[in-house]
Formats: structure tokens, sequence, C-alpha cells
């Protein structure tokens, strides 16, 4: 199993993979919170696989990758689907506690891990254990954001009804842009592109 950094070695590594993205001390201290949490709990469900520290660079700090978009004047409402560990839905909650924020899990033990979390942060956070596709839901979302390779015709379809603003999609390099939906831009990282498309 993966072994969890110091302290001061996770606050360089993530100060040093930020992608210039301002932060304050306070949130970095809430950062190295939720990576101790998740290394707890990841030894009860599978959370993660990749390294620590891999953890930290390309899932934790590629997640605060969406705030190159969204600007500080206007956070708007922010929707995950398939949260899991929190990437990117919970690190832009922690990032920006203000912004509004709902997380659907259909995992149960994962959106378990989700309320735990932001209930140590005291963050207040709209977590839904359900199965997206399936949702109602009573207004529109300015953002919507998904880690996947590949994505349902009915998923996609969903995404478009429920979101007025950008759709981040977070992929692989060798992914192509799907087929229908305006790039607004693409932010390539390590091995893998983050997709933001204007909807």
């Amino acid at each position: 199993m993966s072994e969890i950094l110091s302290e001061e070695k996770f606050t360089e590594l993530f100060r040093n993979c930020l992608y210039e993205i301002d932060i304050e001390e306070k949130n970095v201290d809430n950062f190295w919170l939720y990576m101790q949490l998740l290394f707890k709990w990841n030894r009860k469900i599978n959370l993660f696989s990749a390294s620590f520290e891999n953890l930290v660079k390309y899932q934790l700090c590629e997640s605060l990758l969406l705030f190159k978009v969204i600007k500080d004047e206007d956070r708007g409402k922010l929707l995950d689907v398939g949260s899991g560990a929190g990437f990117p839905g919970l690190a832009a909650k922690i990032y920006e506690p203000d912004m509004h924020v709902t997380l659907v899990e259909s995992n149960g033990k994962k959106a378990a891990f989700l309320r735990f979390v932001c209930a140590t942060l005291k963050l207040s956070c709209d977590i839904r254990n359900e199965r997206f596709e399936r949702m109602k839901f009573s207004f529109l979302y300015d953002y919507v954001s998904l880690r996947a390779v590949s994505i349902a015709p009915l998923l996609l379809k969903k995404i478009r009804e429920i979101c007025n603003g950008y759709f981040f999609h977070f992929t692989t390099t060798s992914s192509l842009p799907l087929h229908g939906l305006k790039l607004a831009c693409k932010l390539p990282f390590c091995q893998h592109v983050l997709n933001v498309y204007q909807l």
C-alpha cells in the first residue's frame, strides 16, 4: 500500500504542482486533512490505487484546473458526476468553500466518505447517493464536471439538459473531443487533458 507523505513534504509537493493557481494557507491545511482522511478510508474501501505522490500531483492538483475557467467574480453552481474519492468536485469545494457544489456518487460507501470529509471540514455540500441518469433537478448548473475516458450518449444528454455554462471533461490525451459539443478550451497536463465545453 502507498505510504502517506509527511505534512511538510505534502505541502511542498502540493504547492509545486498547482499550475500557478493561488491558494491560501488555510486551504492548504484543509487539503492536508482531506488527504489524511482519504488515506485512512482507503484502507477500508477502494478510493484510490495510485501512489500518494501521484494522487496529489495527478488528481488533487489537476482538479483545481477548474479555476482556470471559473472566475472569482462568479463562482456559480458546480455538479460533479461520479465523485468517487472527491476529484474534482470535493477538491473544488475545499478550494472555494462558498461555491455551491453537488457531488453525485452512486456507491454508498464512497458517498459516506464524501459526507464524512465535508462534516470534518465543516463544508456545506449537497451529496447525492444516486445514479446521475435517474436524478431530477429543479434548477440548472453553471458547471458540470466528470472524470471519464468515454461518455455514454444518455449521460451526455443528461449533462446537456441540466448545464447552461461549461462542461469539464477530464480524460486521457488520446481521447478525441466529444462530437457535437463546442470545445471552448483544452488544458493538457501530464498524461491527461481537461476539455472544457461550452453548453
